[in-house]
């Protein structure tokens, strides 16, 4: 979504529905706090795609290899017996992260694709 902000809405709301309760009161709260008017800032719109990036540089990894590691335990537990090469360990994932920093970096991304995806829509970018 954020290589393709006019994703189709029918994505963003799958995406918020996997959301938890607490995940969307807080997105909900930092949306209310940027206001209803259009973004027209395009250098505010620079720093949220940067902020972006590099949110996505650190959390990206470890969510990927969160689902590697519960493919990889989900085939075990189907293959009983199975020998499976652990590709992924757990301390690479989300299980030992900081909740409160991931959740924060979550609301983030998703505030700052809001603000990209108003500003762009504005601009018929």
């Amino acid at each position: 979504m954020m290589q393709a902000p006019r994703a189709r809405a029918d994505v963003r709301d799958e995406m918020y529905g996997m959301m938890t309760a607490r995940l969307r009161a807080m997105v909900r709260s930092r949306l209310i706090g940027m206001g209803r008017g259009p973004p027209r800032d395009g250098r505010l719109a620079s720093e949220w795609r940067a902020a972006m990036r590099e949110i996505m540089e650190w959390l990206g990894p470890v969510a990927h290899g969160t689902l590697r590691w519960h493919g990889e335990r989900s085939y075990e537990r189907r293959s009983a017996g199975a020998v499976v090469k652990e590709n992924v360990l757990v301390l690479q994932t989300l299980y030992f992260a900081n909740m409160e920093k991931v959740e924060a970096a979550i609301v983030e991304l998703l505030v700052g694709m809001n603000y990209v995806w108003r500003f762009e829509m504005e601009a018929g970018l």
